[in-house]
């Protein structure tokens, strides 16, 4: 099944209800530089984030680490 792409906590948690398979942006960065796609996922980030898409340190933090571009 295809995880729908979602960002919005509220729309998030309604997937959640409806047991749809969710990704967010941030998720699927963190999948295109793992096939390839994307060569750096600090800077894909750091442009997401200039474009207004919030996004928790944390959460970036993590990324980084499933990408293999941050010390676990």
């Amino acid at each position: 099944m295809i995880p729908a792409i979602l960002d919005d906590r509220a729309a998030r948690r309604c997937a959640a209800a409806l047991n749809l398979r969710v990704c967010g942006t941030v998720g699927l960065l963190v999948r295109a530089r793992r096939v390839g796609i994307v060569a750096n996922l600090r800077t894909e980030l750091d442009a997401v984030r200039k474009l207004g898409l919030r996004v928790d340190d944390a959460l970036i933090q993590r990324a980084l680490v499933l990408a293999g571009e941050a010390p676990g």
